[in-house]
């Protein structure tokens, strides 16, 4: 798998002739005026002939023309458009651009920035190290601020194809926390995540792990919903034994719901209804629970009752592991980010 890279736009700014006032005003209105002189002096056939004139009619001429301007702020709206950005201007493609990587299943994903934590009116930066454009507002999310804490965005630019699933997280030790991006209006940025990490105090770069899974879905286990059970056996799969534990179906706030508490850490999970006439139904929301070698995998129902299910069953997959590598904590940090899959143990 190789990754793709946008190179940053170049800075398009450029400087102006800033006319007889090139000492009278601070570097903004200099620009300005540049551009008004300009196109003024281009459409005043006599300005040749008058500077030719005595150093009175001179200088009368200039305060004139200066003048005039200063009269017809309309003039320079309409003119300052048609120039170059001047440099009292910060062009945004002037800004580093994400950095892009393609994954298994027509999955696109770009890291859009690195910021301070917390995050509000703070810089953001690059994969290389360059600055970027803030990517969200405010983000609620919150880690311990004793060490070196970071935010990092990541845009889902394409969805996997079929029922492919993916998920990121920051690579090693450290804490986490998530949130939900919010734009200057207080909404959510849908297609963007964001954590928060702390990394250890003596780290300099760190890397995101990305889990994809694309794979046919494997049967663990049923159960009928109705009665706890649990159950331990060999894995041809995987070549190890597998311990699982189911609880009742319950109904909640108009949803079924099913927990299995499993020891596969490692895999894609999932929970599907299979209903009386025969349909498969994938559990709308997911959520995991785990410490150490221990996970709860909660499978959420809507518009089912429990009357309805045959049965319950617990399916798994391979994830396949990529990691863009040696990404910088520090802005203007120069570093040469990698990104390569992760070969499987299995």
């Amino acid at each position: 798998m190789t990754h793709k890279r946008r190179d940053t736009w170049p800075d398009l700014r450029r400087g102006h002739s800033l006319g007889p006032w090139a000492t009278m005003f601070d570097a903004s209105p200099r620009a300005m005026l540049s551009t008004l002189w300009s196109h003024r002096m281009r459409s005043l056939p006599f300005a040749q002939a008058a500077a030719s004139r005595s150093s009175r009619g001179a200088k009368s001429l200039a305060l004139f023309v200066l003048l005039a301007l200063l009269a017809t702020p309309s003039l320079y709206l309409a003119q300052a458009d048609e120039d170059e950005a001047t440099p009292s201007q910060t062009s945004a493609t002037s800004l580093g651009a994400p950095y892009r990587v393609e994954l298994p299943g027509g999955a696109i994903v770009e890291l859009v920035g690195i910021g301070f934590h917390p995050s509000q009116g703070k810089e953001w930066w690059g994969a290389d190290g360059t600055p970027v454009a803030a990517p969200y507002h405010d983000f609620k999310g919150r880690v311990r601020e004793d060490s070196i804490t970071r935010e990092i965005a990541v845009r889902r630019v394409k969805q996997p194809t079929g029922d492919g699933t993916f998920f990121w997280q920051p690579n090693g030790p450290g804490s986490t926390a998530g949130g939900t991006p919010l734009d200057a209006a207080g909404k959510a940025i849908h297609d963007l995540d964001a954590v928060a990490r702390a990394f250890p105090p003596d780290s300099k770069t760190f890397s995101i792990l990305f889990h994809v899974a694309t794979a046919p879905w494997n049967t663990v286990e049923t159960t009928d919903g109705r009665a706890p059970m649990s159950t331990a056996f060999l894995d041809a799969k995987l070549n190890r034994t597998v311990s699982l534990a189911f609880t009742p179906a319950s109904e909640r706030q108009g949803q079924l719901m099913l927990s299995v508490a499993h020891d596969l850490l490692e895999q894609d999970i999932r929970l599907v209804a299979v209903t009386n006439d025969g349909r498969e139904l994938s559990s709308v929301r997911t959520s995991n629970v785990g410490v150490n070698r221990f996970c709860q995998t909660t499978g959420y129902f809507r518009d089912l009752e429990l009357d309805d299910v045959k049965e319950f069953k617990l399916q798994y997959r391979p994830f396949q592991l990529f990691e863009l590598r040696n990404l910088p904590l520090e802005p203007g940090m120069k570093t040469e980010p990698e990104f390569n899959e992760i070969e499987s143990d299995e």
